[in-house]
């Protein structure tokens, strides 16, 4: 918006160097803030709408709030690697139905740094990767 705000001041061009938070939504990445978060259309395997997980605040300080849809009940495990593949944390959750789990990770005992976030449901007929997505620790 800032771009275009900035414009009347340069013969009605807009200026390519001034970034805003719709550069994510318009670059379509959306692990950046909750405020330009936008909603994709993901699809499963057999073309169902499939729906995306929130995490937020990313970056963080010390807890990390997620809304992740379960698509089955069962035991959701969410594990922290490190850049090098280590596990340095996370926990396990059981989802009694199916529906969106809503909760908070503590990373207090991380450094700051680039995480990776693996979501991973375990049901009775196995198990399914639902994400990995980044996340930055900042304190």
């Amino acid at each position: 918006m800032r771009t275009y705000l900035i414009s009347q001041f340069q013969d009605g061009k807009v200026n390519p160097f001034i970034l805003d938070c719709t550069l994510p939504q318009r670059t379509y990445c959306q692990d950046t803030w909750i405020e330009c978060l936008i909603s994709t259309d993901i699809t499963t395997p057999n073309g169902q709408a499939k729906e995306e997980a929130i995490l937020y605040p990313n970056p963080l300080s010390t807890t990390l709030q997620v809304q992740i849809p379960a698509p089955q009940k069962g035991h959701l495990a969410l594990e922290v690697y490190n850049m090098l593949g280590q596990d340095v944390g996370g926990k396990i959750v059981e989802i009694a139905a199916p529906g969106t789990f809503e909760g908070e990770l503590n990373l207090e005992t991380l450094p700051k740094g680039v995480f990776v976030l693996q979501a991973t449901l375990h049901t009775e007929s196995g198990q399914e990767r639902l994400f990995s997505k980044m996340i930055y620790k900042v304190r």
